[in-house]
């Protein structure tokens, strides 16, 4: 029995678009519920502002995240036009890839900032 190699390839990517609106909607809806500040007149969690990391990477995150779950929802939805349904999933295969990137960023600024919860800084300027 041979298995058809698009019908798998399609299947892969049904299930990477699953994926992608699955990590992006709980991603969204744990960030509503983390206590935010007003930076700028938007609201930031204060989870990612200890790090002294820019409120413009999270608001990329989010971009980010927002711009996967729209790419992966339009690839399900017009699985019938191909050339669409493929620059939809490209689309955000990439923002995820991106939001990971930014999230990386903020998850680094967090650890090596001295001012963070439980990591010591040494001032080398004092001694």
């Amino acid at each position: 029995m041979s298995r058809d190699p698009s019908n798998a390839h399609q299947t892969t990517r049904i299930t990477i678009l699953q994926c992608i609106i699955w990590v992006s909607f709980t991603a969204a809806t744990a960030l509503v519920q983390l206590p935010c500040e007003f930076v700028d007149g938007n609201p930031i969690p204060t989870l990612f502002l200890k790090g002294g990391s820019s409120p413009s990477t999270f608001q990329g995150f989010v971009l980010s995240l927002m711009a996967a779950f729209a790419g992966a929802y339009s690839s399900l939805m017009v699985h019938h036009i191909p050339q669409i349904a493929s620059a939809c999933y490209y689309l955000s295969v990439i923002s995820m890839t991106s939001a990971v990137a930014f999230l990386s960023v903020l998850a680094v600024s967090q650890v090596r900032s001295p001012g963070a919860d439980g990591v010591v800084g040494i001032d080398v300027a004092e001694q």
